[in-house]
């Protein structure tokens, strides 16, 4: 009985962690299919209430007149209950967001103009308020030249 416990406690973790990949993998693959193509991917971890910039090496990102984006928010484990995704102008003010109670966000968009957009993202709700949660962000992207 002892050995079938430790077998459990030694495979959740690692059964959750498959199962958030596979929401990944889903997610991409369903993008892909549609002529996406993976631009930039970034894993990083959070905390619940905490919030992260793509990449702290940039405020900004370019994002391009002519092509369409999508990007994914995933955490790669179990326990998170609300990721939000948001965007931004270099001003400050807001452009799209995903704010939707889901364990994780997605936004499809389009510039009219190449502009920069801050990408930022949130764990807003989760099972553990000081445990860093794993998270990927994914953006992907079709020109449609």
């Amino acid at each position: 009985m002892k050995k079938l416990l430790l077998s459990l406690i030694i495979l959740l973790p690692a059964l959750s962690f498959s199962q958030s990949y596979g929401k990944r993998n889903s997610l991409v693959s369903y993008y892909q299919d549609l002529g996406y193509s993976v631009y930039n991917e970034y894993n990083f971890t959070l905390k619940e209430g905490e919030e992260k910039y793509v990449d702290r090496t940039f405020y900004n990102r370019t994002f391009y007149s002519g092509t369409d984006y999508v990007i994914l928010l995933v955490p790669l484990e179990n326990g998170v209950y609300d990721a939000d995704l948001y965007l931004d102008f270099s001003d400050g003010t807001s452009y799209s967001k995903d704010d939707e109670e889901d364990s994780w966000a997605g936004l499809e968009f389009t510039p009219s103009y190449t502009r920069l957009v801050r990408v930022t993202a949130e764990n807003y709700s989760s099972w553990s308020e000081t445990y860093n949660y794993s998270f990927t962000l994914i953006i992907m992207g079709k020109d449609d030249h």
